[in-house]
């Protein structure tokens, strides 16, 4: 049995080009007014402003999620 062609172009049919995507999930209530677990460390908006952390790995997400 041959391999898939990967090299040739096919044509995606109307139907499932037609179908639209799921619509985004709505916006969840804040992390601090839901009863799921809330972990201020992992928030990445707090890593946005203020000192960085001695802990290595908090340090890169901080780091990483600042612009620049």
């Amino acid at each position: 049995m041959p391999g898939k062609d990967f090299f040739t172009n096919t044509e995606v049919s109307a139907a499932s080009a037609a179908t639209p995507s799921p619509a985004p999930a709505p916006v969840a209530e804040s992390p601090s007014a839901s009863t799921v677990y809330y972990n201020a460390r992992l928030d990445p908006k707090n890593y946005l402003e203020g000192p960085l952390s001695t802990n290595a790995a908090t340090r890169l997400r901080q780091m990483l999620a600042r612009p620049g």
